[in-house]
């Protein structure tokens, strides 16, 4: 799924007794078993034993809230987008990590969303600032391909981004998502706040071609 444009702006390792959906394996068999004889994945029985399970769902929506703001870099944008996250309260359960072992790679921000609240799953956020080279690309596809093994993903990408690198990068994530079983995959494009070219932030409208609500147009 691939979704453009900033809305105004709005912590434990993986462990090997947790399978990669992010749900425990103790205590949980019943529920696992249940959904198997049912033919229900194991989000709608969370429903029906009035569980609550939550995934990269949940993560798009909150990083839909972000707003990017005055970021220089792709460090910049990471810390400004873990200080969003850590801060909103339905997650304050949540745990957060910042450059984080996900499967053979290392996630911007790794989210483990399985607690004693909720089912949840383990979701990796990688950030990318002004990709705009096949060589990213390609390097940001075989992260994606890394996670996608051992969890969900949110992809966000800040700044300027090429359109055919945009489409390629959400065809293949939808692409690893449809071939793994409970796995979730999101494209998310966060413009930063726009400058001038003597680095001065620009106030108010987008200046050159953006609309009222502060996002560019597409070119």
């Amino acid at each position: 799924m691939l979704l453009v444009g900033p809305a105004p702006g709005s912590r434990t390792p993986f462990h090997a007794d947790r399978n990669p959906f992010g749900i425990s394996a103790q205590g949980t068999r019943g529920h696992q078993n249940l959904a198997r004889l049912a033919g229900l994945n194991i989000g709608i029985v969370g429903c029906v034993l009035g569980l609550i399970f939550v995934d990269a769902d949940n993560i798009r929506r909150a990083i839909e809230q972000w707003c990017p703001g005055p970021c220089f870099n792709e460090r910049q944008c990471r810390d400004s987008l873990y200080r969003h996250l850590v801060g909103i309260e339905s997650l304050s359960t949540k745990k957060f990590h910042i450059e984080h072992p996900m499967g053979t790679g290392i996630a911007d921000i790794f989210v483990d969303l399985d607690d004693s609240v909720d089912f949840g799953a383990k979701v990796a956020i990688e950030l990318k600032y002004d990709l705009k080279t096949k060589a990213e690309r390609d390097r940001l596809i075989g992260q994606i391909a890394n996670y996608v093994d051992v969890g969900q993903v949110v992809v966000v990408l800040c700044g300027g981004v090429n359109a055919q690198h945009l489409t390629a990068i959400t065809n293949r994530v939808d692409e690893f998502v449809s071939n793994r079983l409970f796995r979730k995959g999101h494209v998310i494009v966060k413009p930063v706040t726009p400058r001038l070219t003597n680095g001065r932030f620009i106030s108010g409208k987008v200046q050159g071609g953006g609309g009222a609500d502060g996002r560019r147009r597409a070119s």
